[in-house]
């Protein structure tokens, strides 16, 4: 079947966003296809008035590339706005990825409710 379109599978991702409490809650794969949605909810945060952000990624996997420059991005944008950022619930390869990155001390993993 020359004609054809390769079949692509959709993987369920959903972000959710707390703008009153700062909070951002990424569930499914986040990788080069997904980054720019988490991108989009940071630049949200970013207008509002909370010191800290969480962001809990404990429904989530990925520590591709991607993953780790839109956390790396994150961060700096949390430190250029005089805001700090965690991060919760991070799987040991992110975290180990975080570490060989020296971010894993920036965006503690400490539980935050």
């Amino acid at each position: 079947m020359s004609g054809c379109l390769p079949i692509v599978e959709l993987i369920p991702f959903t972000v959710r966003l707390d703008l009153a409490g700062g909070r951002l809650e990424v569930d499914g794969r986040l990788d080069y296809r997904t980054a720019h949605l988490v991108h989009d909810a940071i630049s949200a945060l970013v207008h509002t008035h909370n010191e800290r952000w969480v962001i809990d990624v404990s429904r989530s996997a990925g520590s591709d590339t991607a993953c780790l420059r839109l956390l790396g991005v994150a961060y700096r944008r949390a430190v250029r706005h005089g805001r700090q950022i965690t991060l919760i619930g991070a799987s040991p390869s992110l975290q180990q990825a975080l570490s060989r990155l020296r971010l894993n001390h920036h965006l503690t993993s400490s539980e935050v409710s």
